[in-house]
């Protein structure tokens, strides 16, 4: 399950497919289509609602459990409840497989009505599900667009909050480009580490040596001592300063 603070500032795209999904979870209809963009959040935000409503639930992802589990194994889990929420990801998959794992979807989407589960589908190509020799029980469909500056100013000052200058240089960032931006930021500093050979051992600590001299005190470390100092409160583990920030944002731009 996906941790996420429960007070986190949506965009507006998201905050109308969450109303929809509420409106979904009380109403009649028993199927609805979220779309969007690679990155968007469409997977984020299904995770995050059901988390947030604390709804009975299985969430499949078509090019995994489709390829990886057997229909029975699947069917044995959707009968185990009546009326839950049942998600299934990556739809779009079904269009470059063979016909066999089409036809087992379309097995467990059977049973899942007949246990009158809720239905949520989550592709990033519509126009590919509409091409289904069976058309797919949803009775709406609600599109999530990229993220918006507000989402993007929580987001970033939830996990970086010493660099808030990065909501102004991630403007055409999907929310998957966001999550793996700042993991690799987080990270720097113990790249840093385990990148550097040198160390010197100050007050009980080994601190890297940034360019190789010649002093007394330095030491070579291998990487499973480099592992457990970490591990022990050994090694000085440096704040990341903005040029770095910048440095590895600037790696983004220019892949």
């Amino acid at each position: 399950m996906i941790q996420t603070n429960l007070n986190i500032v949506l965009e507006d795209s998201a905050k109308e497919t969450l109303e929809q999904l509420n409106k979904f979870k009380q109403g009649d209809y028993n199927g609805i289509l979220i779309t969007g963009r690679p990155g968007t959040g469409k997977t984020y935000l299904c995770k995050y609602y059901a988390q947030i409503n604390d709804v009975c639930h299985l969430y499949f992802n078509c090019s995994n459990e489709f390829q990886n589990m057997e229909a029975s194994q699947m069917i044995e889990l959707i009968k185990q409840e009546k009326k839950r929420m049942v998600f299934f990801d990556d739809l779009e998959y079904f269009s470059y497989v063979q016909q066999e794992k089409y036809y087992k979807f379309m097995e467990v989407l059977k049973i899942c009505q007949e246990q009158e589960h809720k239905l949520i589908f989550i592709t990033q190509s519509p126009e590919k599900v509409e091409l289904y020799p069976h058309k797919l029980p949803y009775e709406r469909a609600t599109v999530l667009l990229l993220p918006e500056q507000k989402f993007r100013e929580q987001f970033i000052s939830n996990h970086l909050p010493q660099f808030k200058f990065l909501k102004e240089l991630t403007d055409s960032y999907s929310v998957s480009d966001l999550q793996t931006l700042i993991k690799d930021i987080q990270m720097e500093p113990f790249r840093k580490i385990i990148n550097s050979q040198y160390f010197e051992m100050i007050e009980g600590k080994y601190h890297v040596i940034e360019v190789n001299g010649e002093k007394d005190s330095q030491q070579q470390l291998n990487y499973d001592e480099k592992v457990k100092y970490m591990q022990e409160g050994k090694i000085e583990i440096k704040d990341l300063q903005e040029q770095d920030v910048r440095r590895i944002i600037n790696q983004y731009k220019r892949i």
